[in-house]
């Protein structure tokens, strides 16, 4: 095999492929923290899931130093009366793409062309995309898109510019003074509108929102096969994602002390929450939504984001969320009826379904 063959990852790559992402990802001048390296040994190595034949790819030079490196996660999918086997692809870097502009294009070949039925990311980027699309990968416009709700339109700037500069927080409470009062002028835009009857949202641990997850996703037409193990693993990482600050897991009752949805997400006081999943049942979106929201107004954030997942479309817009679009979700398939299925709006593919849930977005493993 030459040095520019893609290959399937192996252990001894682990610490060139932790340097090639603290390179392209990361700090550069930093030396590679090993929390990193357990990290990216524990998710690519030994993911419950692990298929031989859904490995993560690298490219090494002639000397064995990795040059390029695409993470696979295995997913399993309920399509009907089938389980689809599905890789979810992210973290695609080589080392002077400008240089070798043809390794990212490989390795996505590599990881395209496996025995599984579906390939899938959520975080293309605008060159990463241009690859997908030449391989013959389909864009699914909604679930490319992401939403924001302002709360507090003058503390949110100085929350966007604190997540690079942790200094600018320190104005937080004299804009939260302003922010109360814009909210006198202009409470059309800034009120949560209330709709429908009232809900009981509360927080919960792991267990009890695993178990409230299978029955939550059963609308789904497209929806992972978990099990109490798999969705207990994917939570506790989703627990150890820090730099978005706590993590809210809770789930929301109807009048009839009925579970009729749930959501995970991340904030801090002041700042912009993200939403990692939301999910409800069948027209129980717009109650979801609003507990939601008035969750996070209570616990003084100044704005929520989050993926947009198509059947809560309505009730985002309707409490004046706004819509845009930093990434995109793809898909790679030969099957013409699931492409044909993921095409419509009956997927679950984003949060937990796909990628949003590990550390590599976002933390810093220092």
């Amino acid at each position: 095999m030459s040095g520019s063959d893609a290959r399937s990852l192996q252990p001894s790559d682990i610490p060139g492929v932790a340097q090639l992402f603290q390179q392209t990802f990361r700090n550069s001048s930093k030396p590679v923290p090993a929390a990193l390296l357990e990290y990216l040994q524990e998710l690519f190595l030994n993911h419950p899931w692990q298929d031989r034949d859904q490995a993560s790819k690298v490219i090494v030079d002639r000397d064995g130093a990795v040059t390029g490196f695409i993470g696979v996660l295995p997913q399993r999918l309920q399509f009907g009366d089938t389980v689809v086997r599905a890789s979810v692809l992210g973290a695609l870097m080589s080392h002077e793409p400008r240089r070798n502009p043809l390794v990212g294009a490989k390795l996505l070949r590599s990881a395209l062309n496996g025995s599984h039925d579906l390939s899938i990311s959520e975080s293309a980027n605008q060159l990463s995309l241009k690859m997908w699309e030449k391989s013959g990968g389909t864009t699914l416009p909604l679930l490319s898109l992401s939403w924001l709700r302002v709360l507090k339109p003058v503390t949110l700037p100085l929350a966007l510019l604190s997540e690079r500069w942790p200094s600018f927080s320190l104005g937080a409470p004299l804009t939260s003074a302003l922010d109360r009062l814009a909210g006198r002028f202009g409470p059309d835009f800034l009120s949560i509108a209330s709709d429908g009857p009232q809900t009981q949202g509360y927080d919960v641990g792991v267990d009890e929102f695993a178990v409230a997850i299978p029955g939550l996703c059963a609308r789904y037409r497209i929806r992972p096969v978990w099990d109490e193990q798999i969705l207990k693993w994917l939570l506790q990482h989703a627990l150890t994602k820090e730099r978005f600050g706590s993590v809210m897991m809770r789930l929301v009752k109807s009048k009839g002390d009925r579970i009729v949805g749930g959501y995970l997400y991340y904030g801090r006081r002041h700042g912009v929450a993200y939403v990692l999943q939301s999910l409800a049942e069948p027209g129980a979106e717009r109650l979801v939504v609003d507990n939601l929201l008035r969750h996070a107004q209570a616990s003084e954030f100044s704005a929520v984001r989050g993926h947009l997942q198509p059947e809560f479309l309505d009730a985002l817009v309707r409490q004046r969320a706004l819509l845009f679009r930093r990434s995109a979700t793809v898909v790679h398939t030969r099957s013409k009826s699931l492409h044909a299925a993921l095409a419509g709006e009956g997927a679950l593919l984003t949060g937990l379904a796909a990628e949003g849930w590990t550390k590599l977005i976002g933390e810093e493993f220092s």
